[in-house]
């Protein structure tokens, strides 16, 4: 299991790219790019503290010297906080922790002598003069909220999986060096024809040895043992994959697994991306890797950032080549997956200030909207799970304050099962089952009478304006990592256990049967989890009756398997028979 949200690495530079924003003074080279005020889920400091952050940005085309420039949340002191001796490269950010310890050591985590107000206050990062603002939140930045983090972005930019798992793989182990790039048919190059290459879904390796945690990741009719153990230590591959408008690509990130070693191209490219280089450093079809990479840290999906400027995409067909290279060809396994993401940003798009659900310190942002909409905050979530023998009702409650315009609606929307939608009015009246009225609490029984026992039942809180904008809580800005509902699931008298139950509630069992896998939820310890994703796990075991299943679980909402809620949290989990 990975544990929840590990302390940043001191301190945090990370490549890519960035579009001008209205946070620029004129002739700006470093932006403040993101911040948290209220972070409770998110990135821990050194301390193990959920600390506040903010993150810079250089948007210049050389280096920055930070060498006493000033963070400050105060226009009259404009020197409040000053840096170390740092400097941002091209293209970096830096992420500095706003927690009111002030520290200033230079290879240190930083962290400012001021904390971020919820509420809005001004923000500035200030040239060494002390008077020179740099980049502004004036007069204030606007209000804040648990977990999102507000700065520049593209409302209308998003990320897009070009291979994923399971994506189509074309193989071949070399016996001469006639596919070799510099050979005379380079296999890294979009005209190469694979016709008679071997067809397979990601991942490609081998395991010699039963319960290797490789055959998670090997995909159907990936597993190479044959032409490549004891035979050699390369393996070619040519992985195809779509993009609509190459124009439209403002990063790329191949994220890898491997064992040992690998180099990666795309459209005949150079070398893009690579790990453990042959030690002669010769890139043909004996080579080997230079090194040995761990089984524990191969399994992990490590990510290498892809210069667009080389990678020469092209709208429609891509070719991702890879060669993979194992460390001697008597090694008892190998291993290459990988997945490659794109960040899109409309042509006609640009950047602005918005809010971000997904919080990115240290990466590129992530899309957001420019106004959330009424803010819906402390939703009823895990309650004593209901024993609808005796209880018909189920009493939802959610804060709900306006963000810009008064509050027009509040509206519970819910769903039995995998059922249709259902909902109805929640008020702030006084009136049962509202406690107070206009105190900001919003009421509404959620009706249990067609829950059977051991049935799940989800909610959500919607509320609109009277601008016309409608929020939720969830939010579920991801559908892909981001649950869409709280939930929890009524008492079931025919299961009795001395053991801690989980409970899965899947749609369709079926789906969870390949390494595609599905969407589900789940309930452990009276936690609900949902829209977590789950498939099944293993090489040969995934033909037997009981299969093993591996979970993952969303950002915020890392599985807790002790009864201490305090607990360290895991991202996932494999579920084994």
């Amino acid at each position: 299991m990975r544990s929840q949200s590990p302390p940043l690495s001191p301190p945090i530079f990370i490549i890519c790219c960035l579009g001008a924003c209205s946070l620029l003074a004129g002739g700006a080279e470093v932006i403040i790019s993101e911040f948290l005020a209220v972070n409770t889920s998110g990135i821990v400091d050194e301390d193990g503290n959920d600390s506040d952050w903010i993150e810079l940005s250089c948007i210049s085309e050389a280096a920055v010297d930070l060498t006493s420039w000033h963070l400050t949340d105060d226009p009259r002191t404009l020197d409040k906080w000053t840096f170390p001796s740092v400097t941002l490269n091209s293209g970096a950010k830096l992420v500095v922790f706003a927690s009111g310890k002030d520290r200033a050591v230079a290879g240190e985590q930083l962290h400012a002598n001021f904390k971020l107000s919820s509420g809005g206050e001004y923000l500035a990062l200030v040239r060494p003069d002390g008077v020179t603002i740099e980049s502004e939140f004036a007069p204030s930045y606007p209000p804040q909220y648990p977990d999102i983090s507000y700065g520049a972005g593209d409302a209308d930019g998003s990320t897009m999986q070009l291979v994923g798992p399971e994506h189509a793989v074309r193989f071949k182990v070399p016996e001469d060096e006639s596919d070799d790039v510099g050979g005379v048919s380079p296999f890294n190059t979009t005209n190469f024809d694979d016709s008679d290459w071997n067809l397979a879904a990601l991942g490609i390796g081998y395991a010699t040895e039963g319960n290797d945690p490789y055959d998670d990741f090997i995909g159907s009719g990936g597993d190479v043992e044959g032409p490549l153990y004891q035979r050699n230590t390369t393996i070619y591959l040519r992985i195809p994959f779509d993009i609509d408008d190459s124009d439209e690509v403002t990063s790329l990130t191949l994220r890898a697994r491997y064992d040992d070693g690998f180099a990666s191209y795309i459209n005949g490219s150079a070398i893009l991306a690579f790990a453990n280089p042959p030690s002669d450093g010769v890139y043909d079809y004996e080579a080997e890797a230079g090194s040995d990479h761990s089984d524990t840290a191969a399994t992990a999906l490590e990510p290498f950032a892809i210069s667009l400027d080389s990678a020469n995409l092209v709208a429609g067909t891509n070719i991702l080549a890879v060669h993979g290279m194992n460390r001697g060809m008597s090694g008892p396994n190998m291993l290459f997956d990988c997945e490659l993401d794109a960040q899109l940003t409309p042509t006609s798009g640009g950047s602005q200030l918005v809010y971000m659900t997904t919080a990115t310190p240290g990466e590129e942002n992530a899309r957001g909207v420019p106004d959330l909409g009424p803010i819906i905050r402390y939703v009823t979530e895990n309650p004593q799970r209901p024993d609808v023998a005796v209880q018909s009702e189920l009493l939802i409650t959610a804060e709900v304050t306006p963000s810009k315009d008064p509050l027009s609606a509040v509206t519970l929307v819910y769903r039995q099962g995998f059922g249709v939608e259902s909902s109805t009015q929640m008020r702030d009246d006084g009136l049962v089952p509202d406690a107070i009225a206009a105190d900001g609490v919003f009421s509404a029984m959620l009706p249990l009478t067609q829950l059977a026992p051991g049935e799940m039942v989800r909610w959500r809180v919607e509320s609109t304006d009277r601008g016309g904008t409608t929020s939720r809580n969830p939010f579920f800005g991801d559908p892909l990592n981001s649950p869409e509902y709280f939930g929890t699931a009524a008492t079931d008298p025919g299961v009795v256990s001395g053991l801690p139950v989980l409970e899965w509630f899947i749609r369709n069992p079926g789906a969870a049967n390949s390494r595609a896998g599905t969407r589900a939820s789940c309930l452990y310890l009276g936690e609900f989890y949902d829209n977590i994703f789950c498939r099944v796990r293993g090489g040969s075991s995934t033909g037997l009756s009981k299969k093993s299943y591996k979970f993952d679980f969303t950002p915020g909402h890392h599985f807790r398997f002790d009864l201490d809620p305090d607990s360290v949290r895991a991202v996932e989990f494999n579920l084994n028979t």
